[in-house]
């Protein structure tokens, strides 16, 4: 769907929708074919060594119900037909962010290209990250992104380009030491890997308490009498 040009948050909108038929059914074949799916293509990416497909973390971070963190979230209020479903869906989740986390190499992370310090590896580390790389004041002004090294217009530069042809904008307007064509700077997508780590770390996490009560159950179900 992503190499023939189709909206993820449409896909995603689609199968968001079918997934309220499936819980009315209390059976998610399609749910867990999705899920299998985005697993597929990570795991064929990163193989590789390619970057995920463009729209994939919409499928992973989105607030739409079949979005990853939104059904990982809320599973286990799910109704299931056959119990072994639950432990399936739960397992395809689990699978998906094993893999995007496996394949995460903070080291190699082009976002924190000309940071002047070493790549963020926890989610205060990355906020501290992102703050460095706002426009700070200056003596004589404050800094700004200008359109290329001489200042001219233009397309705006990738990310490191513009870090390397920043100059400094005097009071009055004027760019210090010449040029003056501003545009706009957005800063870079954060990985999806450093996304997820972030939603788990948030205060009162519904994934981290998903995850732990995941961990209990499963106890409970491998300890001696127990059930399946």
């Amino acid at each position: 769907a992503w190499e023939k040009g189709a909206s993820s948050d449409s896909l995603l909108e689609g199968i968001s929708g079918d997934l309220e038929v499936e819980r009315r059914h209390q059976e998610y074949p399609q749910l867990r074919a999705f899920l299998k799916l985005l697993l597929s293509l990570a795991r064929a990416h990163a193989a590789a060594s390619l970057p995920l497909p463009a729209g994939f973390s919409t499928c992973l971070l989105s607030e739409r119900p079949a979005s990853l963190c939104s059904v990982f979230a809320v599973h286990a209020g799910f109704g299931y037909a056959t119990e072994g479903e639950r432990w399936d869906v739960a397992s395809c989740c689990l699978s998906l962010f094993l893999q995007l986390l496996e394949a995460y190499d903070p080291s190699s992370d082009p976002s924190h290209e000309l940071c002047g310090a070493p790549p963020p590896t926890t989610p205060a580390e990355a906020t501290a990250w992102l703050l460095s790389t706002r426009a700070a004041p200056a003596e004589q002004g404050h800094w700004e992104w200008v359109s290329g090294a001489g200042g001219g217009g233009g397309a705006p530069l990738p990310y490191g380009a513009a870090h390397a042809a920043r100059r400094p904008i005097g009071a009055g307007g004027g760019a210090v030491g010449g040029g003056g064509g501003e545009i706009k700077y957005t800063l870079p997508e954060l990985p999806a890997a450093l996304r997820l780590l972030c939603e788990f770390y948030k205060p009162r996490s519904p994934l981290l308490h998903q995850l732990q009560l995941l961990l209990a159950r499963a106890s409970a179900a491998l300890s001696p009498g127990g059930g399946a």
